[in-house]
């Protein structure tokens, strides 16, 4: 009888996977954050991907470059970590997060893709030019509007490009 409760007793006492993500998020170690964040359990990936995506610092941006492509937890996490590395990234160090931006433009969701746009004009790169031109006829207008603003942000460096309106109060999207 005494064996019997032995199961029960260990798996009261394993760690709760929740509790993990915030061990992790407290040590900074986004390697394990990351792991989580593509791992089978919704609730423990997504919490980890969403603790990644606001997470700023250059110990991050590997973790970054990989939440951008993880399509399992919405566009939300996906669009904050694009932002996080066009704050993060500066030079040439700009590549990669724009090699991994600019497919996104194509994505499914209007949220990401507009979000996708600004984060590609804040990082300001050359090799976005390309997808910006594409994106500038998305059928979104809110997406469109972005991607004007960012190809102008590029290739007009003095900051004078306008951003889009983004007011709906009058039921229109106004690029």
């Amino acid at each position: 009888m005494r064996f019997r409760l032995l199961p029960f007793f260990f798996a009261a006492c394993a760690a709760d996977p929740m509790d993990l993500v915030g061990e992790r998020a407290r040590a900074r170690d986004f390697a394990a954050l990351t792991a989580l964040a593509e791992g089978d359990d919704e609730a423990v990936r997504c919490k980890a991907l969403g603790v990644v995506a606001w997470a700023r610092g250059g110990d991050v941006v590997q973790a970054h470059l990989r939440a951008v492509g993880n399509e399992r937890c919405g566009w939300k996490p996906r669009a904050e970590s694009a932002f996080r590395l066009a704050e993060e990234l500066t030079g040439d160090e700009r590549r990669p997060a724009v090699a991994a931006l600019a497919p996104l433009l194509t994505a499914q969701e209007p949220e990401l893709r507009w979000n996708v746009a600004r984060a590609l004009g804040h990082l300001a790169h050359p090799d976005a030019l390309p997808a910006l031109l594409a994106c500038a006829g998305d059928s979104n207008k809110f997406v469109a509007a972005w991607c004007v603003w960012s190809r102008c942000r590029i290739e007009t460096p003095d900051d004078s490009c306008r951003k889009p309106n983004m007011n709906l109060t009058n039921g229109k999207p106004a690029p």
